[in-house]
């Protein structure tokens, strides 16, 4: 891709389509006895923020790597803009990379550094200065063109090699834990300012993080990994809002899991029944069950109230008050059901937002339509 076509046209985050970028078909690295990634297929579209999601060990850095060149599989295939990329050298695939430590050059300047891949192509003077200030404006730098990475804080200095990895228009921008090495609060202002860069750039970004909430931030779609596969990809509302299993729904984001046993149907739902407790009803499981079979089901804690009465067409569950926290923003009233599950409610704080005092015995409400459930291999 020319430098100066870098910015022809950004995408959005909500369209509909788009061209494939990226496809890896049945990629596979063994190590040994140990299978780092079982065969996986994935397609990233053009101008696409896909993020790798997953606990260490997941296979996520395993599979960036194999894209960037940088690890051999040991079978399967790459496609980069619908040309075999499987054997092709790193710096033949048109891939930027971006790394945790940054990896700027010391001795050279805020300029030089981003000036670097450009230079190595053997671009002309003119060329060089046009896309480095052009570059520097888009992530806010400009001012900072003569200063050494030493005199820059951790946040300009990961602008600065984002910079650098999109000045001559890779194809694909690689990110492999960027943020990991930040402090909180930078890293929740990187995380936006990394949305915002790629929305201005238009270019199709792979990210890997263990971070969930990072995942759902900055994702058109998450691809959420374990054991060196694929668990579930999707939009980050689809993974929150309709997880796939009992491991999808637990590693994003606050969850509650209540116990219990199908006793029938009705419609759309499962009616569960608890030892001690009325049934209540959750949405059918996406895998087959049977009456009597053990199930599980998850509800989120900004879908649970906490109340002294009872409300027509709710979920109803008894519970004791354990403890009644204001955060500022929120309040999470915790409670103890019969089978000693700890429930965590949440909701925001007003004026009229009532204390619950410990001991005191209270209804657990919510809607059937939030609740999830998982019976057999989904509960793994």
């Amino acid at each position: 891709m020319a430098v100066d076509t870098l910015l022809e046209t950004p995408r959005t985050r909500a369209a509909p389509l788009r061209a494939t970028k990226l496809r890896v078909n049945n990629l596979k690295k063994q190590y040994g006895q140990l299978q780092a990634l079982r065969p996986t297929s994935l397609e990233v579209g053009n101008g696409e923020f896909l993020t790798l999601l997953g606990p260490s060990g997941s296979g996520k850095t395993t599979l960036l790597m194999m894209v960037a060149g940088l690890t051999a599989p040991t079978s399967g295939e790459i496609w980069i803009d619908g040309r075999i990329a499987t054997d092709l050298p790193p710096q033949k695939r048109d891939i930027g990379v971006v790394f945790q430590n940054y990896a700027l050059f010391p001795h050279l300047s805020v300029y030089e550094n981003v000036a670097f891949p450009l230079r190595m192509r053997r671009l002309d003077n003119a060329t060089i200065d046009r896309e480095v200030k052009r570059l520097l404006d888009i992530v806010e730098l400009s001012k900072m063109a003569d200063r050494l990475p030493r005199e820059l804080s951790g946040g300009q200095q990961q602008r600065v090699a984002l910079a650098r990895c999109a000045v001559y228009g890779p194809s694909i921008i690689l990110m492999d834990e960027p943020l990991g090495a930040l402090d909180k609060k930078l890293r929740d202002q990187m995380q936006m300012e990394i949305r915002h860069l790629h929305k201005r750039l238009g270019a199709t970004v792979l990210y890997v993080t263990h971070d969930q909430g990072e995942a759902m931030t900055m994702s058109d779609r998450i691809c959420l990994m374990r054991d060196g596969g694929i668990e579930q990809l999707g939009t980050p509302a689809e993974l929150y809002h309709q997880p796939r299993n009992r491991f999808v729904a637990d590693f994003l984001g606050g969850a509650t899991f209540l116990k219990g046993t199908i006793a029938g149907e009705d419609e759309d739902f499962v009616i569960v029944e608890q030892h001690g407790q009325a049934p209540f009803k959750a949405l059918r499981p996406v895998s087959k069950f049977t009456k009597g079979e053990a199930v599980q089901c998850m509800i989120r804690p900004q879908n649970l109230s906490v109340s002294r009465g009872q409300s027509a067409g709710l979920n109803v569950l008894s519970a004791t008050v354990t403890d009644s926290v204001m955060t500022g923003t929120m309040t999470e009233h915790h409670v103890r059901l019969a089978d000693a599950t700890t429930v965590v409610a949440v909701e925001f704080t007003t004026a009229s937002s009532l204390p619950r005092q410990k001991g005191e015995s209270v209804q657990l409400t919510w809607r059937p339509a939030d609740t999830i459930s998982f019976v057999g291999s989904d509960l793994k």
